[in-house]
C-alpha cells in the first residue's frame, strides 16, 4: 500500500509541479522548459504504474512463482 500511495503522490507532484521541478535544473531556455514540461507530464503516469509493478514483482519473487 505504501508503494502505491507513493506512486500516486509522485504522479500528482510530477504532473502538477512539472514546471517548478524542471526550473530547478534548467532556468535558461524557455523552449527547453516547455518541451520538458510536456515530456514530464507524459512520463508522470509511469510513477503510478511502477508503484504497482515493483511490489508485485517482489511479491511473486518472494513466493517463488514467476507467473
Amino acid at each position: 500500500m505504501t508503494s502505491v500511495l507513493l506512486g500516486i503522490i509522485f504522479f500528482v507532484v510530477g504532473y502538477i509541479f512539472a514546471k517548478p521541478l524542471i526550473r530547478v535544473f534548467s532556468d535558461q531556455d524557455a523552449d527547453l522548459i516547455a518541451i520538458s514540461v510536456t515530456c514530464m507530464r507524459y512520463y508522470s503516469p509511469a510513477y503510478f504504474i511502477m508503484g504497482i509493478g515493483i511490489p508485485l514483482g517482489i511479491y511473486f519473487q518472494a513466493i517463488e512463482k514467476p507467473h
